[in-house]
């Protein structure tokens, strides 16, 4: 016997229709009616991909009926306009692309449901959470009849709040819902028990699963059976191995160790005989070697290591005694970041992800270069992904999106040509209605250059000063992408300017640039950060005097060191689940596995993390604060906001506090979303004196 289904998640299958959806939600048509049709034009010119067809294609679409709402007022866009949980998540396609799985939000409800393609059957709702207890993490098709589900939620273990995970088999209509894991047996319970390593396509009634079963943090590889949960040991464990990987063939051939702060990149032999180590190297260095992976030759291995200072596609022959790296692929200015793109038809490695690029791909292959170009021309106002395929590629799913179009999602077709529009992530967000993204650079007082991004209202005048709001990204070892994001769409509809920049410390743009924050939140990176908020003023775009700091995580950090070190530039700060005591953070994270490098991002010498954390400035800080945390923040435990308002407070300082009782640190809940929001439209219009 399984685990038992815990009372929070909502569980359907053809004999129970438990789920009522609120009435006034405009997913109630959707779920009421028995049968929906969406019918939707084409105007294809896919070359060898898609036909021209004569005409339209009808889906029964179900759920996927969130499309065809569309925003008609010209009154001012509502908080839920952009704060809302997308409409639909994502998609994804069954490997015999007769069926659709989608992840829809409606009224605090995220729900997975599926769709048979081309049928008149209704649309079938499987498993529901509101994301207080529990969220979904992932999901996708282990096979045709069933999908795998992994659940998120907070917990604790001797008082240190960590995150679990469990993982869930479930067939497409609801039904035979159980857990995967029987931990009954076992002499230690996983933290983490949704790691799959392998779906293994050639065997889809099993998955290849990492699970530390007997000690912890020593995982074994087991094969794991989706319709029983019963389990088989493939491969022992070993201590420090943080990760493994599988070949083309479903061999386990990779792993990388981690012992103090040093990896080490091994991989198997193909006959399976022993492992060799490939590379050694220190975290944070520039001598970095990461596995991506394997050709379908077993002997070719995928890797990414660093070119010129930044990170570049390889490959290897490992059969040469000298793994001579033969470069694939680079950039002369950024880090190359994306995957490989494979392909099981032609069994081959046909390019990689790489949102520098254009279209977002680099593909080495004549036949899938020529179906992206026409893509492109089919669907030339947005930049178009690929984000799933059936096994034998014949079915796809296309997300089209860019900075003012949040993304639609197209089903294609190749043996029938057809393409179709089934569903928008932000129904009432558009062309119409949203601010473009423009990208800009400016000069930090030391000469280096900086990128960025600046949104604009759509009724902005040249010449008019704007109240503003400089937003850094969380991480630091993260970046400002290109596209939609709703929180600078948000402030642009509320008539900011907003500027986005990616400081020394973000990674994308080479070695030195991201290792010269190592150590130094406090003052490479925020003198980027007030750099930028002076490239403002001085462009005649930002009035001096309504500009206003907001960020969350190390965002939030940032912004309550805008405040305390460069107050002068700033009438505001919000600090959404950020960081304001580097010292604690330190304590923390020496509970975890990973403090070595922790502490070889922020330091471990508790004098200078002090002078680093905002907590220590509270007398330097004079403008308003508003801080909101989860209390199931897993990432940045909420005492960090907790003891900022406690010392602000204590200092008679202009602070306001909210605490989210279910939020995490992604604002996975849709009213916690709406909560914040609110909240910040609210402070920001008194505070930056609009």
């Amino acid at each position: 016997m399984l685990l038992a289904i815990p009372p929070h998640l909502r569980t359907f299958s053809d004999q129970s229709n438990q789920f009522a959806p609120d009435t006034s939600s405009p997913l109630h048509a959707c779920f009421l009616k028995q049968h929906f049709y969406l019918y939707y034009p084409l105007d294809s010119q896919f070359g060898i991909l898609i036909m021209k067809l004569a005409r339209p294609v009808v889906f029964v679409v179900g759920v996927f009926c969130l499309a065809a709402v569309t925003q008609l007022s010209a009154d001012p866009l509502s908080v839920e306009a952009f704060a809302s949980l997308p409409s639909v998540q994502s998609v994804r396609i069954s490997p015999d692309g007769k069926r659709l799985a989608a992840l829809v939000n409606s009224n605090g409800i995220s729900l997975v449901t599926t769709l048979r393609i081309g049928s008149k059957e209704r649309m079938k709702p499987v498993i529901s959470t509101d994301n207080k207890k529990f969220s979904i993490s992932w999901y996708n098709w282990a096979n045709n009849e069933k999908l795998l589900i992994s659940m998120r939620y907070p917990h604790r273990i001797m008082r240190t709040g960590t995150v679990e995970t469990d993982l869930y088999s479930v067939k497409h209509d609801g039904s035979e819902l159980q857990n995967m894991l029987d931990t009954r047996r076992a002499n230690w319970v996983p933290q983490f028990r949704d790691r799959i390593i392998d779906f293994l396509e050639e065997e889809p009634d099993h998955v290849l699963m990492a699970l530390d079963m007997d000690q912890p943090g020593v995982r074994d590889l087991y094969k794991v059976n989706v319709n029983t949960g019963k389990r088989t040991r493939v491969q022992r464990g070993r201590k420090n191995v943080i990760s493994w990987m599988t070949d083309r063939q479903h061999r386990i051939r990779g792993l990388l160790t981690l012992i103090h702060k040093k990896y080490s990149v091994q991989v198997r032999e193909v006959d399976g005989t022993k492992w060799r180590t490939l590379w050694e190297y220190q975290a944070f260095s520039d001598s970095v070697v990461s596995l991506m992976g394997f050709d379908w030759d077993p002997n070719i291995l995928y890797v990414r290591a660093y070119h010129d200072g930044r990170y570049a596609v390889f490959k290897v022959d490992l059969r040469d005694e000298n793994l001579t790296k033969k470069l694939m692929h680079s950039h002369p200015k950024y880090d190359v970041e994306g995957g490989l793109i494979y392909s099981s038809r032609q069994k081959k490695v046909l390019g990689i992800r790489d949102s520098r690029q254009s279209n977002g791909y680099v593909i080495w292959d004549v036949e899938m270069k020529r179906i992206f170009e026409n893509l492109s021309e089919s669907l030339p106002d947005t930049d178009n992904f690929l984000v799933d395929t059936s096994l034998d590629e014949s079915r796809y799913i296309i997300l089209a999106t860019n900075d003012t179009h949040p993304g639609t999602f197209y089903f294609g077709d190749r043996n029938t040509g057809e393409l179709s529009q089934f569903a928008k992530r932000y129904p009432l967000l558009g062309p119409d209605v949203l601010a473009s993204k423009k990208r800009i650079q400016y000069v930090a007082a030391d000469g280096q250059v900086i990128d960025g991004y600046l949104t604009l209202p759509r009724n902005f005048q040249p010449g008019t000063k704007l109240p503003a709001i400089v937003h850094p990204h969380g991480g630091p070892a993260s970046r400002t992408r290109p596209g939609f994001d709703y929180w600078s769409s948000f402030f642009a509809d509320r008539g900011y300017a907003v500027l986005q920049m990616d400081f020394r410390g973000s990674s994308g743009s080479g070695y030195e640039f991201m290792a010269s924050a190592y150590k130094n939140w406090d003052t490479v990176t925020q003198g980027d950060i007030a750099d930028g908020t002076r490239y403002l003023i001085n462009q005649g775009i930002a009035d001096p005097d309504r500009i206003c700091i907001v960020g969350s995580s190390f965002g939030g950090y940032a912004a309550l060191m805008g405040v305390a070190s460069a107050g002068d530039l700033y009438q505001c700060a919000i600090s959404f689940a950020g960081v304001s005591d580097l010292l604690a953070l330190r304590n923390l994270a020496r509970r975890f596995m990973n403090s070595e490098l922790v502490e070889g991002q922020i330091g471990s010498r508790s004098r200078d993390l002090r002078a680093a954390s905002p907590l220590s400035l509270v007398e330097n800080i004079d403008d308003h604060v508003l801080l909101i945390h989860g209390a199931n923040d897993r990432v940045v435990d909420v005492d960090q906001s907790r003891d900022m308002y406690e010392a602000m407070k204590s200092a008679d300082k202009a602070v306001e506090y909210v605490e989210l009782p279910h939020g995490n640190h992604n604002l996975s809940n849709h009213f916690d979303r709406i909560q914040t929001f609110k909240l910040m439209e609210a402070f920001l219009a008194k505070h930056s004196n609009r």
